[in-house]
């Protein structure tokens, strides 16, 4: 790996701080993942961005670059200070060119520099970062960064497919958000051994809710830093951790904790539905440490996998027509600069 050389020493100091504390929120979207960041928020040491998702937004669509190159640096490096920009993540420029400049010259070099200059924005000594879609790229992640700690943020499988088909983005189809909650729990099972204990650490979002106090502690100690009262009233932080076009689906994070989601599902989810789920899983859901309620339907097998068929054309769908947007967009925007000359 080539790196700049002759670092300056505070810069080089905190770039090192940056990934010897970094650590990770993964789990399924829905999970509470948002709600934890929120109480980790209120602690006066920690930083946590909105949203990066920046191993499929930003490495991914120009995973082609060739970083080893000036060029190819470059225009990855200002391709991700644009995109977490444009969606809300906003960090001094001047002081990402700055750790830019002399993290290692690769993707995770990049994503170093921006949690670092995040930070530096914020007058925090540790960041962590929370991007549910993290969760599918944890085994790459561990390995960019051997020092870092994971922390899943756990829900009842139920009450996570509910709230995914309520939440107003997404698909509202069943299948698919099945797969979501699975595919958290395949990345626990590829990962949790290898990194052991001390970083890797599950919160279950009942624990917390149920008794913050204690779950916190427990996740502080994870974490090596002190446990502060503020935690406990997350509500009256001053940083949401959020960008105001999510504020439709994660403003109940304004809100004190309430129990009454626990078990919401066993009212409010259709028999068959929760049959669907519990067919689909299996012991995954006993593994993970809750009860199946032994509910059953017709032809579990078949409706799931028609619902993720027909999941994956939807989203091929809204694809092509995000596509269609952006190319009219580009359009219109080169039509006017050559009316404009």
């Amino acid at each position: 790996m080539s790196t700049a050389t002759t670092p300056t020493s505070s810069t080089a100091d905190q770039l090192r701080a940056t990934r010897e504390g970094l650590f990770f929120i993964v789990g399924c979207g829905r999970s509470g993942t948002t709600l934890l960041q929120s109480m980790l928020l209120s602690h006066p040491r920690i930083t946590i961005p909105p949203e990066t998702k920046f191993y499929g937004m930003v490495r991914d669509t120009h995973r082609g670059l060739d970083l080893s190159t000036e060029r190819g640096y470059v225009e990855a490096r200002d391709f991700a200070f644009e995109s977490l920009n444009r969606r809300g993540i906003v960090f001094d420029r001047d002081r990402y060119l700055g750790f830019a400049g002399e993290a290692e010259r690769t993707w995770p070099g990049i994503f170093t520099a921006v949690l670092a200059a995040y930070a530096a924005t914020k007058g925090a000594d540790r960041v962590g970062e929370k991007s549910p879609v993290h969760t599918h790229y944890a085994h790459e992640i561990m390995e960019d960064f051997p020092e870092a700690k994971f922390v899943h943020m756990l829900r009842d499988p139920r009450a996570v497919v509910l709230s995914r088909m309520k939440a107003g983005f997404g698909t509202n189809l069943i299948g698919p958000n099945i797969v979501r909650w699975r595919r958290a729990v395949d990345m626990h099972d590829r990962i949790a051994d290898r990194l052991g204990p001390g970083r890797y650490h599950i919160v279950r979002y009942e624990d917390l809710v149920r008794d913050k106090e204690s779950a916190l502690r427990a996740l502080c100690a994870f974490l090596g830093i002190d446990f502060v009262p503020e935690m406990l009233e997350h509500q009256d932080r001053k940083d949401r951790g959020w960008s105001d076009r999510s504020q439709d689906w994660l403003k109940n994070t304004l809100k004190p904790v309430f129990t009454s989601s626990i078990d919401a599902w066993k009212q409010k989810m259709k028999p068959a539905h929760i049959a669907l789920v519990e067919a689909s899983l299996g012991d995954r859901i006993e593994r993970m440490g809750y009860e199946r309620t032994g509910a059953s339907t017709w032809l579990p097998g078949p409706r799931v996998a028609l619902s993720i068929l027909l999941g994956h054309a939807e989203e091929a769908w809204n694809k092509a027509v995000r596509g269609v947007r952006k190319a009219l967009g580009k359009s219109r925007t080169e039509a006017s600069e050559s009316s404009e000359g």
